[in-house]
């Protein structure tokens, strides 16, 4: 039976552990905004990119679509798949439901060479029996953002520079307006030739005819680089954002859980102590009456 010491203890506990939740809740909120931010930021330069695009399909010359870098197909079924998890917990199912999503989806005839992205995650997709090469280490920050995904694109350039893969694919979460995100697959190479040819039906905005000294395949190769990196950071700023959404929920579930325990103990502690006092009452008037009858 506990005492009126370790009560007080659970409640001290418990309104210390209170104050830390509230402040992780804090940090989970802001980095939303943050990340949501990252997006439209991101949105805007992929826009750029594909004016640049458009630019090379409305006035470049003798471009044969077939030989340009993320584009050409080397015919075989050798696929990198890439899967963003998080590295850090109290955040629900959000690893369990991107894993399912990925075993689910491969074709277990395909050659799938797999990169994890996420500590989290990695631990959860070991136990399927998949082909990982390689994890990488989830950036903890905006600015570190950028490091991880040349990393990938230098993969992905050695992959295919060596014509070891011929489809890279990405699994990411989606942040949405679901509660939890939505598990999302993109086919990141080859790039499709219809998605550039399209680029031709497009009025160019201004009169003024666009300008470049290199040649048309070397830059047409560099702005697709681009697209893909701003793809590929697009997920990550996505599905940083679903976990911290997670967490989010994880965060306000547990301070509920903490509120009505500090809610039971103060009522329990409060009952222990006005018992207590009662009986030390009840020691001295029977005290006082024993004291009396002698004296009598």
């Amino acid at each position: 039976m506990e005492t009126l010491d370790s009560l007080k203890k659970v409640l001290n506990t418990s309104k210390s552990l209170k104050q830390v939740v509230s402040t992780m809740k804090a940090l989970s909120a802001a980095n939303i905004k943050k990340y949501e931010k990252i997006v439209k930021i991101l949105y805007a330069y992929r826009s750029n990119i594909e004016m640049g695009i458009q630019a090379i399909m409305l006035y470049g010359k003798d471009l044969e679509l077939s030989n340009i870098n993320y584009i050409k197909n080397t015919g075989n079924n050798k696929n990198l798949v890439i899967v963003l998890g998080s590295n850090q917990g109290l955040c629900g199912r959000f690893n369990d439901k991107i894993k399912n999503f990925v075993v689910d989806d491969l074709d277990k005839n395909e050659d799938n060479q797999i990169i994890i992205i996420g500590e989290r995650l990695l631990n959860l997709m070991e136990t399927t029996g998949l082909n990982i090469i390689k994890s990488v280490y989830l950036p903890n920050s905006i600015e570190n953002s950028s490091n991880t995904i040349y990393e990938i694109l230098q993969i992905i350039d050695e992959k295919i520079a060596k014509k070891e893969i011929n489809n890279v694919f990405l699994y990411y979460t989606l942040s949405d307006d679901t509660v939890n995100g939505t598990p999302t697959k993109i086919r990141l190479i080859p790039i499709d030739k219809k998605l550039l040819e399209k680029a031709k039906d497009n009025v160019w905005p201004t009169n003024n005819i666009p300008y470049w000294q290199i040649k048309d395949k070397v830059l047409l190769s560099d702005l697709l680089k681009q697209y893909i990196f701003v793809i590929l950071n697009n997920a990550l700023a996505n599905s940083i954002t679903s976990e911290q959404r997670n967490r989010l929920i994880t965060l306000q579930n547990a301070e509920t859980n903490i509120n009505e325990l500090i809610r039971n103990k103060n009522l329990e502690y409060n009952q222990k102590r006005q018992s207590t006092i009662t009986n030390e009452l009840l020691d001295v008037v029977a005290g006082y009456q024993v004291s009396k009858k002698k004296k009598q």
